[in-house]
């Protein structure tokens, strides 16, 4: 199961991908997922948002910038 690292709102679904818009303002993307969301719902941290298809990619941003997602998950 893949949970959500922060509260939010799902802001896509497309094909094997969910970005989550964080309500600090990060922006979450989960690839190579199958969503058990959709565009608009609302999460909490730790929700369960889909199911890995194989090896997972997440990637955090906040500005266009890329984070190191460790540091905000942990």
């Amino acid at each position: 199961s893949i949970l959500a690292t922060g509260d939010g709102t799902i802001e896509t679904v497309k094909e094997n991908k969910i970005t989550l818009r964080h309500s600090d303002g990060k922006l979450s993307v989960y690839n190579n997922v199958s969503s058990l969301v959709k565009a608009g719902d609302t999460v909490k941290k730790g929700d369960s948002i889909g199911y890995a298809l194989g090896t997972v990619e997440y990637k955090l941003y906040e500005n266009c910038i890329a984070l190191d997602p460790m540091e905000y998950i942990s």
